[in-house]
């Protein structure tokens, strides 16, 4: 078990990708019962990637979308 908790990001996501084709060929129409698990998920991930798109806008100053370094 800690040699899969020491795997990289990466390589988790794409064996947990895997695990869910298998469940969903496996389980076919029936696999729509834990669909509320892939939608909470992504539902999370829009939450925390919207603020930190926004807050990437900022420059230095705190500037919100002004005008760029090489306009000054």
């Amino acid at each position: 078990m800690k040699s899969l908790i020491k795997l990289n990001l990466v390589w988790k996501i794409f064996i947990a990708m895997i695990l869910g084709s298998i469940v969903g060929a496996i389980w076919g129409p029936g696999a729509e019962s834990i669909e509320f698990i892939g939608t909470i998920w992504l539902n999370m991930i829009k939450m925390f990637i919207v603020p930190v798109v926004i807050w990437d806008q900022r420059d230095e100053r705190g500037r919100r979308f002004g005008r760029s370094r090489c306009d000054r």
